[in-house]
């Protein structure tokens, strides 16, 4: 595996983009930021100097036809993934779309459809799964540390102060707020320690602001042998720190507040044993997930999510509609 660096470029440069995943690429070992693309060339410039990137870019196709950069971060509002992703794809770019992999089935079918054909690595970006802590704590749920597999839970309330930007109030460009800028992390979770779900139901509602999109997911997915997720998400409502918890027949785990990397505690019990605690220090989870990326494109190995994961997290979610009623689900099909 070669040692050389990999030349990155992200598409985006306000929000997050700006202020956390570039500034991830550019701390991130094994990578280096060359530039950033935008529809505003003189924003792009401006972070791409802040970060000691190379170059600004107006638009996704000049960043895709940019010699250096070898990996692309897609940051846009999902409703803009596919025609960045494949973009990206069909100049012989790697890329990591961030979640949600698309803001619709059909359109997450084709970027990983793009991405097989060009034979280029695709992820997403759930960066959870970047944790030490979580990935040894999935390795002994699968490994049978737990027992068998009972229920699991997931809570992640953030609230917003205001309104959020336009393409997030709307489900056509968005996919769902709540649904997709938190409560899509604890569905891949979900998926990462549970597998693929068979029926589920839930509801999708905005009791905060009144959008046409949601503040407020709330979602249960039944897996084989009658094992149940509970998973809620706000935009809306401010609660305490994430919150992920597993139950098994021996043994049960609650993740308290560490799930994005900030710092938290591990809660363990097994059954006729004293629980016991585990402070886990803070993490930058974004750097690993860029560095993860970097090692694949160099070769080597990396626990990612991959386009399938993203895929599968969408056939999901798009069954919620708006509204604040429950919709319940069939997904047997699907999973197989």
């Amino acid at each position: 595996m070669s040692d050389e660096a990999v030349g990155w470029g992200v598409i985006g440069a306000s929000g997050w983009a700006a202020r956390t995943f570039a500034p991830a690429v550019a701390a991130a070992p094994g990578a280096r930021l060359v530039a950033l693309a935008s529809r505003d060339a003189e924003r792009a410039a401006a972070v791409a100097r802040r970060l000691g990137a190379r170059r600004g870019h107006r638009g996704a196709d000049a960043l895709a036809a940019d010699r250096e950069v070898e990996a692309v971060w897609v940051a846009s509002p999902p409703a803009l993934h596919r025609e960045h992703a494949l973009a990206a794809l069909a100049a012989g770019k790697h890329v990591l779309v961030e979640k949600p992999l698309a803001a619709t089935v059909a359109d997450a079918q084709a970027i990983v459809d793009a991405a097989r054909r060009a034979g280029r690595h695709l992820a997403v970006g759930y960066p959870m799964r970047q944790h030490p802590r979580l990935a040894a704590l999935a390795a002994d749920w699968h490994g049978g540390a737990f027992g068998r597999p009972v229920a699991l839970a997931g809570r992640f309330f953030h609230a917003f102060r205001e309104l959020p930007a336009d393409w997030k109030r709307r489900r056509a460009s968005s996919g769902g707020w709540a649904l997709h800028d938190v409560g899509i992390h604890l569905v891949d979770l979900a998926r990462w320690f549970l597998g693929e779900p068979r029926r589920g139901a839930g509801l999708l509602a905005s009791p905060r602001f009144g959008l046409e999109s949601d503040d407020l997911a709330h979602l249960t997915l039944a897996f084989e042998g009658g094992v149940v997720a509970t998973l809620e998400a706000s935009t809306g409502a401010g609660g305490p720190p994430p919150r992920f918890e597993i139950y098994g027949t021996d043994g049960w785990a609650v993740a308290d507040g560490f799930l994005l990397g900030a710092a938290g505690r591990l809660l363990r019990g097994r059954r006729g044993e004293e629980p016991r605690a585990e402070e886990v220090a803070a993490d930058d989870l974004y750097r690993r997930q860029v560095s993860a990326f970097s090692r694949l494109v160099r070769g080597g190995d990396a626990a990612l999510a991959g386009g399938d994961d993203g895929l599968a997290g969408l056939a999901i979610t798009q069954r919620l509609a708006p509204g604040g009623h429950l919709v319940s689900f069939d997904l047997g099909a699907e999973a197989r």
